[in-house]
């Protein structure tokens, strides 16, 4: 529970130091009521999105946690439709950006991109209810999310949200260049979804990249293969490389286990609001584990200069009295360290 909390709390954090970095507005209007800020919805809405909360749920929580609400910055517990009016009208241009800045601190400065589109059910019926109601539907409605993966970190380095359904290469295009601005693109690993000489060329020649794209038909003979660079994967494909592509439905099934697979809004803004938000917590737990990460790594750095060092200077000064008292020396400063830890 402890370390739910404070991995809630970190993420928090966060996102209220990404609000004032992209000098998003404390309020929405110069007329607005100024009884919370935009900066506190937002939070909100990610601890709603962390704990797979309703708006009621969210409040009653709020009512109960005074650490959280006091890391919010809250004096009072809102009302659950401070929440959703804020969310019906924040703008989705915002969590692009915040988005963008968690992952090119995540990543090192070059990317290795897997492409992959995934769906979140809008219906929550169970496949028991609806085969009972007899209402099975051979293609239930869904909204269609476009992901660009960092093999590397296994983070969201973009996303392309759309309600309708459309051809995967449509989207491959609008990821990409989002994804240009985080960093060196050097390899990108799509399924044969991304079959395309077009798409292919302008991974090559505008991205700078190598694309690395499975191809539909590869028993078909290389003389009936159209296309440059899909006849020279189709010589010597690099099936190691193409494994990397499994880390997108890792990443999918990530997001859809912990933060769910459906979507309980019904207007199209908020129903990519909520995508939206599932994206940029996923980012945010994961840049939180990394830094814990990184703290276990110095500590313990730390931990062996402590107990190691001031020995050294030891046996260096009674190096003429023997081995068994820098031994001894070395348990005792162990054990004591270790006991006071």
């Amino acid at each position: 529970m402890n370390y739910c909390v404070n991995r809630l709390i970190k993420a928090v954090e966060e996102v209220g130091g990404w609000l004032e970095k992209e000098k998003v507005p404390l309020y929405s209007g110069p007329f607005s009521r100024k009884s919370y800020t935009q900066h506190q919805h937002l939070k909100g809405l990610v601890v709603k999105t962390l704990f797979r909360l309703r708006y009621r749920e969210l409040t009653e929580l709020l009512g109960v946690a005074d650490a959280l609400r006091h890391r919010l910055g809250l004096s009072k517990v809102p009302h659950y439709t401070t929440f959703q009016k804020f969310s019906a009208r924040f703008p989705c241009r915002v969590l692009h950006q915040l988005i963008a800045r968690v992952a090119k601190k995540i990543c090192s400065g070059t990317l290795n991109l897997s492409i992959d589109s995934t769906g979140f059910s809008l219906d929550a019926s169970s496949y028991h209810y609806s085969s009972r109601i007899r209402r099975m539907e051979k293609n239930r409605s869904y909204v269609k999310t476009t992901l660009a993966i960092d093999t590397n970190t296994q983070c969201v380095a973009a996303a392309k949200i759309r309600l309708k359904r459309r051809h995967d290469t449509v989207d491959a295009v609008p990821i990409l260049n989002k994804s240009r601005h985080l960093g060196r693109i050097q390899t990108v690993v799509a399924d044969r979804g991304y079959d395309s000489e077009e798409l292919m060329q302008y991974i090559e020649h505008e991205i700078r990249a190598r694309p690395i794209i499975a191809l539909k038909h590869m028993n078909k003979p290389l003389k009936r293969t159209k296309g440059e660079i899909r006849k020279r994967l189709k010589k010597a494909f690099p099936q190691g490389e193409y494994r990397q592509r499994s880390k997108s439905e890792t990443v999918n099934s990530t997001i859809k286990r912990r933060y769910e697979s459906t979507i309980r809004a019904r207007k199209n803004h908020t129903q990519r609001q909520e995508v939206l938000l599932k994206i940029l917590t996923h980012n945010l737990i994961l840049l939180s584990n990394i830094v814990e990460i990184l703290k276990d790594f110095y500590r313990a750095i730390f931990f062996i200069f402590y107990s190691f060092f001031p020995i050294f200077c030891l046996r260096a000064i009674l190096k003429p009295v023997g081995h068994s008292f820098f031994l001894w020396v070395l348990v005792i400063r162990i054990c004591f360290y270790s006991y006071f830890a």
